[in-house]
């Protein structure tokens, strides 16, 4: 694996495995001391559930309710940041806004909590923005979005009653809501090599594997030329003497 690569990797991954630590800390805080952190979730139309509309994908329920959003929020979080890498934090920014203030606005007097209405945004984005793209890097990711994770779409539907099914819907809502915003962003453009590591440093790697200054060639007036050259030969027909029934004696056979 090179080290374009791995940067690659490294800067898709950081941010959604940093958010699940700061998920994972809390959980577990909240098991080892018996203490419920659902107070931070969004209470609907009351002032209180206001901070709710940040906070309320960092809490869970439960471990089980965490384990649920582990995945998807590595997965879709990851693809978000390789795919996308330039507007990957105003994604995640306008998607939590616009999914917790909807539900605050629009939900049952409740506390609603977990970053499930987050990850249906990821997902609502990744898939419709990957329809309206030509490119096939980023209509192959709508596809694999959608074959891991088509499934949820029965999420935004009130099947069970302890289950913010609200939160599911606004956040698919507001993931494609941005995916058709950003539809005519250039952002997902392949960030260059030397975006990742630096132009020097770039320009060293590149010296190191291929020579020193590859790319401008043999422009040496020493150099002797590599142009094909072609020398053309010519040797003079000899002459046959002339046929005894022919008549004219000037022709060359």
């Amino acid at each position: 694996m090179s080290k374009q690569d791995l940067n690659t990797i490294l800067r898709s991954i950081w941010f959604p495995i940093s958010l699940l630590i700061v998920i994972w800390a809390i959980q577990f805080t909240s098991f080892l001391e018996g203490y419920s952190f659902s107070f931070l979730g969004i209470y609907p139309l009351h002032i209180k559930g206001i901070p709710g509309i940040i906070l309320s994908p960092l809490i869970h329920g439960d471990i089980a309710h965490a384990s649920s959003n582990t995945a998807p929020l590595l997965f879709l979080g990851a693809a978000l940041h390789y795919a996308y890498p330039r507007i990957a934090f105003r994604v995640w920014l306008y998607a939590t806004l616009f999914t917790g203030f909807w539900v605050w606005l629009a939900a049952r007097p409740n506390y609603h909590i977990g970053a499930s209405g987050v990850v249906y945004a990821l997902f609502g984005f990744l898939f419709v923005r990957g329809l309206l793209s030509k490119r096939k890097k980023l209509m192959g990711i709508c596809l694999l979005v959608g074959f891991m994770y088509g499934g949820m779409i029965w999420g935004i539907f009130p099947v069970e009653e302890h289950i913010s099914w609200e939160a599911h819907m606004f956040g698919l809502m507001a993931g494609i809501s941005l995916a058709f915003y950003y539809r005519h962003e250039e952002e997902e453009k392949p960030v260059k090599p030397w975006e990742l590591i630096g132009e020097e440093q770039y320009i060293r790697e590149a010296e190191d594997r291929f020579g020193y200054r590859y790319w401008e060639g043999n422009s040496s007036d020493n150099t002797p030329s590599q142009e094909t050259q072609i020398i053309y030969h010519f040797k003079e027909q000899k002459k046959s003497p002339p046929s005894s029934d022919s008549g004219d004696s000037n022709t060359l056979n």
